[in-house]
């Protein structure tokens, strides 16, 4: 069988929202959390145990990964207009300007927020590239395909209940720490995180509604007058979501936490394709990220959108994704051929029975006019036309050729003797003039023919200039 995980990475804890795939819908069978072990080794043998204990009959694993922005620096530049290979180069260019990474040790990831005449308003993420590949590993070592990488908060904006239009104030509050994630509509614009050593032997952080409400609203009104009085940035909505919340605050419609910006609590939107009926809503609201990874498998391209694969990586997945829009141009080009073959196939033979069925027609039509009795007196009268137009003709052609004589007469020196014309190539009507005079007057009246007659070819094939007079020469002219 082959399934299909959305699953969030934060801190040591791993999130899963296992699918199976039916036609073009999803099918969730299983939620799950690991808390990783610090060893990678033990890590690892604890992914293959859930696997196995998990997904029966397996064949394949695809999954969508969500990591959290507290491991990732978020930033929106600001790029001319230019190609998407060149803003590329650009982005990269970039990367110390977004994170404190050498750009050889960075994996990043670019997505066009909007254009303003010349400008591309572009979010840029950045990533460590040893984390990222650590994580692939594990993956690949456990017989799972990562097929992208995203922010948890792009993961989340997909499944999340909400109104995602202007600019909101994302805060998830986990037992690791808080994340406050600013979003333009879904995509991440700011983010900066709160965090704790859950197992320093303190216990919890925060033990009650109250100490969830204070720090939610001490972080978040930082965030928000800030961006409101420094960037100008008006924030319409803050949204709770994590374990902490849910845990205190329960799936309550509203929170009153701000006296100006509504604050909700979100839930999980339904979303076509995706059956999720074996779970209630309050066990789904602690997976958001991981159901928003999953309902990336639904896209008509996986690889489409924010992507945070190493660089070798994300060349590996455009290639094969190039090889699958050519194999799918290819077969939808084959497709219309073959189409093609049977419309021109089916015309032929349509146009065949219509021109045999004319055929029969015009025969039995030839045979009634060729018996009628006028068709005799049609055939002298067409006798006596033609007789007539090849007169007419041979009348113009006597003109024409006295036209021709005529305008090389005017053109021949006293000092030629012309010995002969004649129409040597009645098909190309090539005229050759043969002729006796000194050398500087049959060049002279070679060159006045090529100046003055209109025709498509004048030659002189023989020429004999070795006396100094009486020299023989002949001039071919094609009209």
């Amino acid at each position: 069988m082959n399934y299909l995980l959305g699953v969030e990475l934060y801190g040591n804890s791993l999130k899963i929202a296992a699918f199976k795939k039916s036609r073009q819908s999803l099918e969730l069978i299983k939620l799950d959390q690991i808390y990783f072990s610090n060893d990678g080794g033990e890590s690892l043998k604890q992914l293959i145990a859930w696997r196995d204990q998990n997904l029966p009959d397996l064949d394949s694993i695809k999954t969508v990964l969500t990591v959290s922005e507290s491991n990732l620096y978020i930033k929106e530049i600001e790029f001319p207009k230019i190609p998407n290979e060149q803003l590329n180069e650009a982005v990269y260019w970039e990367i110390p300007s977004v994170a404190p990474i050498p750009q050889s040790e960075a994996v990043y990831d670019w997505q066009i927020v909007s254009e303003e005449k010349d400008i591309l308003k572009t979010l840029v993420v950045v990533g460590k590239n040893a984390y990222i590949e650590n994580i692939i590993s594990m993956f690949r070592d456990a017989g799972i395909e990562v097929v992208a990488i995203e922010p948890s908060s792009y993961a989340f904006a997909g499944i999340a209940d909400a109104d995602f239009t202007g600019n909101t104030l994302l805060c998830v509050v986990e037992e690791y720490g808080t994340d406050f994630i600013v979003l333009k509509g879904k995509l991440p614009f700011f983010t900066t995180s709160v965090t704790s050593n859950p197992q320093s032997g303190k216990g919890s952080r925060i033990r009650s509604e109250k100490d969830l409400t204070t720090e939610i609203t001490a972080g978040a009104k930082k965030i928000i007058d800030y961006w409101e009085e420094k960037e100008s940035l008006s924030i319409r909505q803050v949204l709770l979501a994590g374990d902490i919340v849910y845990k205190y605050y329960g799936l309550s419609a509203s929170v009153n936490l701000f006296s100006q910006v509504p604050t909700l609590v979100v839930k999980s939107r339904k979303v076509k394709s995706l059956s999720t009926k074996s779970y209630k809503d309050l066990e789904l609201v602690s997976y958001l990220p991981s159901l928003g990874a999953g309902v990336r498998h639904l896209q008509k391209d996986v690889l489409e959108g924010i992507n945070l694969f190493p660089r070798g990586e994300k060349q590996k997945t455009e290639n094969i994704r190039n090889q699958k829009n050519l194999t799918a141009h290819l077969f939808a080009l084959t497709y219309l051929n073959i189409v093609f073959l049977i419309i021109i196939i089916v015309s032929i033979f349509t146009l065949n029975m219509w021109w045999f069925s004319m055929e029969k027609q015009l025969e039995k039509l030839n045979g009634a006019v060729s018996a009628h009795p006028a068709n005799e007196i049609v055939a002298e009268i067409n006798d006596t036309n033609l007789a007539i137009q090849n007169v007419i003709d041979l009348t113009k052609r006597q003109e024409d050729v006295g036209e021709k004589l005529k305008t090389i007469s005017k053109l021949t020196p006293q000092t030629i003797k012309i010995t002969s014309i004649g129409l040597i190539n009645n098909k190309e009507e090539e005229w050759l003039i043969e002729g006796i005079g000194d050398r500087g007057s049959i060049l002279a009246f070679y060159e006045m023919i090529s100046q003055n007659v209109k025709s498509s070819d004048i030659t002189m094939p023989y020429s004999n200039f070795n006396k100094l007079t009486d020299n023989e020469f002949s001039i071919s002219i094609i009209w």
